[in-house]
């Protein structure tokens, strides 16, 4: 079935965007002096 590996393929690519965006957050939450540095 193509559906299911269409199915499967965008769980994978939404996971890796959650994870990239849970990243970027904890280092925004962790790092204040260095966003503040940069402005």
């Amino acid at each position: 079935m193509k559906h299911e590996r269409i199915l499967y393929i965008l769980i994978i690519c939404a996971a890796i965007v959650v994870l990239i965006l849970s990243a970027m957050v904890v280092q925004l939450e962790f790092s204040p002096t260095d966003a503040v540095a940069n402005e």
